[in-house]
């Protein structure tokens, strides 16, 4: 079963949870630290980057 939501919408909030992230990054990866324990400078460079390629792969754009 698909999604409700038109496929362009939801590719474009999918974008937006990405944009997101990026402008959040340093509390999002203090937060990473806080919870799993990883050094800032891990969840900083590569888990919160990570994460926000996978919105990018997910909404369905390009790597710019």
């Amino acid at each position: 079963m698909g999604s409700l939501m038109p496929q362009p919408f939801e590719g474009f909030c999918i974008d937006y949870n990405k944009s997101l992230i990026n402008r959040n990054s340093e509390k999002l990866a203090a937060i990473e630290t806080w919870d799993d324990g990883k050094t800032y400078e891990q969840a900083k460079t590569a888990e919160i980057p990570m994460l926000a390629r996978f919105f990018r792969y997910y909404a369905g754009i390009p790597k710019s």
